[in-house]
């Protein structure tokens, strides 16, 4: 048992020992404890990353201006238990959090649930799309352990087609550069 639920109890009941504890009775009016370090009833953050683009402000071979402003996304996976009606824990789900809004809900697995496409930030929609939903996967990926053909196959279903090359785990695992920053 904690030391500190130990304690605060003790206080509560004006017990002095453990036996007088384990013999008190609990007042009926007394709300139920939770202990902020139980996992298993709740959400875990399984993986928090940034992903930043740093920005473009030069001339391509031709002499074109190329200026593209910099970003920054926050991206978190996180996984909770799913209870059948009996309340035991079936599966463990999981949601894709992009800049704390709720992007999409995956499976154990890799399969991909609901996707919520109004929670989708700018940087998701234009030019470096492709490179961030590659982050994502390679995320998935190493952090969750899914399977990357079934990753792949939700974003199709959802209209998001990748460039097969660089592939999710070069970009997820790439070091930083000029133009783009991962913490």
């Amino acid at each position: 048992m904690n030391l500190n639920i130990l304690q605060e109890n003790m206080k509560r009941f004006g017990t002095k020992n453990l036996k007088e504890q384990a013999d008190a009775e609990v007042p009926a009016d007394m709300p139920a404890q939770v202990d902020p370090d139980d996992k298993e009833s709740g959400e875990k953050v399984q993986a928090e990353k940034t992903y930043s683009f740093l920005g473009v402000d030069k001339k391509d071979s031709k002499g074109a201006d190329i200026k593209r402003a910099p970003y920054s996304i926050n991206i978190k996976y996180i996984t909770y238990p799913v209870k059948g009606a009996d309340g035991k824990v079936l599966n463990m789900g999981g949601k894709l959090l992009v800049d704390d809004k709720l992007l999409f809900t995956v499976f154990s697995k890799g399969t991909i649930g609901q996707w919520f496409k109004q929670n989708t930030p700018a940087p998701l929609k234009g030019l470096g799309a492709d490179r961030i939903y590659k982050y994502i996967i390679g995320m998935l990926m190493t952090e969750a352990r899914m399977d990357a053909s079934r990753l792949k196959a939700g974003f199709a279903k959802n209209g998001i087609k990748l460039k097969p090359i660089p592939g999710p785990l070069d970009v997820y695992k790439s070091e930083p550069n000029e133009y783009y920053s991962y913490s």
